[in-house]
């Protein structure tokens, strides 16, 4: 038996924190149309994300969780700003990620 569109909006705007984070992090891991380089990026900012769907880390944490030079992981995170429509305010301090499908699970 399917569900309807509508119904199934409210199925997703009734998860938890972790429901929400595990959806993400398969979504991401399952996408085609990331690079591998910005798949692992997008996941290590997915894997440390806030309750509010917000990431605080360097460049450097995330260059550490990837195994990647500062270099790939800025360029990463340009094509996910691109293609998934990833958020990025940059602060002195640091970096705040956060994915714009967050606010519609």
């Amino acid at each position: 038996m399917g569900y309807s569109n509508a119904t199934l909006c409210k199925l997703l705007i009734m998860l938890n924190f972790e429901e929400k984070r595990q959806y993400l992090l398969t979504a991401l891991f399952r996408s085609k149309k990331l690079r591998s380089s910005e798949k692992l990026v997008a996941l290590a900012m997915a894997f440390k994300i806030n309750s509010d769907g917000s990431s605080t880390l360097t460049l450097k944490e995330l260059g550490e969780l990837c195994s990647f030079t500062k270099r790939t992981v800025k360029k990463s995170i340009v094509g996910l700003e691109d293609k998934i429509g990833l958020n990025v305010n940059r602060t002195p301090a640091k970096n705040y990620y956060s994915f714009d499908q967050w606010d519609r699970l």
